[in-house]
């Protein structure tokens, strides 16, 4: 019985101890951990802590290539959750007008600190200065003027030369810049150009100290190339033929022919690839009005080889119908160039006059009517 209870006092006051214990540690940890952010302490920062420099608007800096370290003295929390990355050397020179080398002095007002913290006390920054040198600056818009070299091949041309934008903005002290009334773009070369060209725009020099406001690759150029046309009338004479009617003539039965277009096509055209026609649709007589047969959208029809139009006749035993043209190539020729068609589709044609009569044939005499007659001359 004795002994129970002493081991049960023996236990209980083993309790006590260890709970003591343990609220001895609690006290110490929270102690010192008070007293670790309660401790002021100093800490180097750097090198290197960003730099910044605020400089006036006309002036352009030039700046040596400074390394700046920082002391900084607060609490030991504060400072150890601080890197050179937080802090920054700000450079106020707004004030500043006049050009030239300046001393620049950096003291503990230039360093900024992240707004979220108290900013500790600022003990020393290295260097307490520096020389800047001030180059006052201005822009000037210059107009781009365009700069070609070479030629087009032959029978080619520059029908116009386009630059957009047309104006640039650079930036550079006033003594180069002044003189300046525009600019020329590098150039050019346009030789043995048969078709227009584009591309980005490029300066060959810029003014010493100066530099370009924006972007250049924004900047392009269109050279248009163009080839000569030429106009080529033909003193020989065509004949008008009539499809699509029989029984009737045309008035005049032959025309002159004028062609244009590009020099390498009209060069190349032979007057017997050509025939003048006139379309007349169905059975015409004179109680009849043709009517155009055009295709979609007014395109002359096409079938195979052959291009007509139909013009509306005015119903009169005479009428007057636009004269059209049909190729009539060998096709030898066809086999020479494929894209015949499309070559001799680039020409205007013109005939001389453009319209022409139809008009009636006359029906030869009966038989028995030329019987008649005969016998009549003849007695």
């Amino acid at each position: 019985m004795t002994k129970n209870r002493d081991s049960s006092f023996a236990s209980s006051t083993m309790q006590k101890f260890m709970a003591l214990v343990l609220a001895l540690v609690m006290w110490i940890s929270i102690s010192g951990r008070q007293d670790e952010a309660a401790t002021i302490t100093t800490k180097n920062f750097g090198p290197p802590v960003p730099l910044r420099t605020l400089a006036p608007d006309n002036m352009r800096t030039g700046l040596g290539n400074y390394q700046f370290s920082v002391t900084l003295s607060g609490q030991q929390k504060t400072l150890n959750e601080l890197n050179p990355q937080d802090l920054l050397v700000e450079l106020d020179m707004q004030g500043i007008a006049a050009e030239g080398k300046h001393t620049i002095a950096v003291s503990a007002r230039d360093v900024k600190f992240p707004d979220n913290i108290n900013p500790p006390q600022v003990v020393n920054i290295v260097p307490n200065f520096v020389e800047v040198t001030f180059t006052e600056v201005i822009r000037k818009e210059l107009q781009l003027v365009e700069n070609i070299k070479g030629t087009p091949a032959r029978d080619f041309y520059i029908e116009s030369v386009e630059l957009a934008p047309t104006r640039l903005i650079l930036e550079g002290p006033p003594k180069h810049l002044d003189r300046l009334k525009f600019m020329t773009i590098k150039a050019i070369d346009v030789e043995g150009a048969q078709s227009t060209l584009t591309g980005q725009v490029a300066l060959d020099l810029l003014p010493k100290d100066t530099v370009i406001i924006g972007d250049l690759s924004d900047y392009r150029y269109k050279v248009t190339i163009k080839e000569r046309t030429e106009v080529k009338s033909f003193e020989q004479t065509f004949p008008v033929q009539i499809v699509g009617s029989e029984g009737w003539d045309t008035e005049p039965a032959t025309v002159k022919l004028q062609i244009s277009g590009p020099v390498s096509v009209v060069n190349w055209f032979e007057p017997e690839w050509i025939q003048a026609e006139i379309t007349v649709s169905g059975d015409y007589t004179n109680e009849e009005t043709p009517t155009e047969t055009q295709g979609a959208e007014g395109a002359p029809e096409e079938d195979g080889d052959t291009v007509t139009v139909v013009a509306t006749g005015s119903g009169d035993e005479t009428t007057q119908f636009q004269i059209t043209h049909r190729w009539a190539l060998p096709e030898e020729k066809k086999a020479e160039s494929p894209n015949w068609l499309s070559r001799l589709s680039r020409l205007k044609i013109e005939w001389q006059p453009e319209d022409a009569r139809i008009i009636r044939k006359e029906a030869p005499p009966p038989e028995s009517t030329k019987v008649l007659d005969a016998s009549q001359n003849g007695g």
